[in-house]
């Protein structure tokens, strides 16, 4: 499940109450996991602040949701010019490990969509100076 633009998108009720919004939630209902995942880009210098204000916001929520699954947060952060956080690299191999996924590729691509669209918010940003 994710948080996209119109969608109408909630927390899922198997797992917990909240009007909390992660932006992707995987679960299994039959091995009762969950993980919450947190999409950020920031800018390098300022990550592990983006990481502490979303363990902030999400700490409660993954406590009341370790009642019914075993519920793990995962933060996605790639900086604003393509570095990949190694947590990140850690957590997208944990994820498509059951796939047997192209990793390279995977990460190549995440670069590359990381830094064109760094860098067409940098060029909005200039023009509407």
């Amino acid at each position: 499940m994710a948080d996209l633009p119109q969608s109408n998108y909630s927390f899922p009720l198997s797992i917990t109450s909240t009007c909390l919004r992660p932006d992707i939630v995987v679960w299994n209902r039959h091995l009762k996991k969950a993980w919450l995942m947190e999409l950020s880009v920031p800018f390098e210098t300022v990550a592990e602040e983006t990481k502490a204000r979303k363990e902030s916001r999400y700490a409660q929520l993954v406590c009341d949701a370790n009642k019914q699954y075993k519920t793990e947060l995962l933060h996605l952060l790639v900086g604003s010019r393509g570095l990949i956080f190694p947590e990140t690299r850690r957590s997208i191999c944990m994820l498509c490990k059951p796939l047997k996924s192209d990793l390279h590729a995977l990460f190549a691509a995440i670069i590359r969509l990381t830094i064109e669209d760094s860098f067409r918010c940098w060029l909005a940003r200039k023009l509407s100076l």
